[in-house]
């Protein structure tokens, strides 16, 4: 589930960034500065750079889980996992409205 509130707030705070704006961001827009790097943008990038390992954790929890007691139920935990993660990955590949290539200049 990590991953799909990774992308619930990112496109919340793009969402904010277009109120205040007037627009939806671009690429290389001038007005940016005017938006402050608070709380949420640090959560959104810190976010992005933590995904790999939550997800790895969370696999490895899952296993061993399934280690401690035979009827926990792993492959429902892996396949949410799996999911969320390819969610996250497509999204990134895909970007649609450009707003991950805005978000990172």
């Amino acid at each position: 589930m990590f991953p799909l509130v990774v992308l619930a707030n990112f496109y919340f705070f793009v969402s904010l960034v277009r109120i205040d704006l007037g627009h939806w961001p671009v690429f290389n827009d001038p007005y940016l500065t005017a938006i402050p790097a608070g709380f949420q943008r640090t959560t959104i990038a810190l976010s992005f750079i933590a995904f790999p390992f939550v997800a790895l954790l969370g696999v490895g929890l899952s296993l061993w889980g399934h280690w401690r007691h035979a009827d926990f139920p792993i492959w429902k935990l892996l396949a949410v996992i799996v999911t969320c993660a390819g969610l996250l990955v497509m999204m990134a590949l895909v970007d649609p409205g450009g707003f991950l290539n805005w978000f990172v200049d």
